[in-house]
């Protein structure tokens, strides 16, 4: 996210180290939000998201991503738990959508602020009748599917 925080942009780090270390040496890859995704004929810039195949090196934009991650915060929440979950579910690609990773305590002076269990699994809006990434309780194990395991 452009013009983000820097608590915004420590979580959006950590994500790509724990998903991408997970990806490495399989087929899947993980990509930032400095790669555009087509969702839904919409173009959108979600925090993190994977594909089963590595895009071309020259590629700008992604029209098959099959877990997409978005990092809540106040003035994105309403945006990525609806506007966005229903561009997503219509996308036949994507398999799963995660948001509500944590929440940015936007008065703690940059603190973050991890959303209890009940929050993140409230938050978390799977597209397409498949199952949340976070597991039934609520820890932070992201299940990667079994096109990258």
């Amino acid at each position: 996210m452009t013009g983000g925080t820097a608590a915004h942009s420590a979580i959006q780090t950590n994500l790509a180290i724990t998903i991408g270390g997970r990806l490495r040496g399989k087929p899947c890859r993980f990509y930032g939000s400095d790669l555009k995704i087509e969702v839904a004929g919409h173009i959108r810039y979600p925090d993190g998201f994977v594909v089963y195949s590595p895009a071309p090196n020259a590629a700008t934009v992604v029209r098959d991503p099959v877990i997409i991650f978005e990092i809540l915060s106040p003035s994105t929440s309403s945006t990525d738990r609806i506007i966005k979950n229903r561009e997503y579910e219509a996308t036949p690609s994507v398999k799963h959508y995660v948001s509500g990773l944590a929440y940015i305590d936007a008065v703690g002076a940059g603190r973050l602020t991890p959303a209890s269990a009940d929050a993140r699994r409230a938050a978390r809006l799977p597209p397409n009748g498949h199952h949340g990434l976070l597991n039934p309780a609520g820890e932070d194990d992201i299940e990667l599917g079994a096109g990258c395991e």
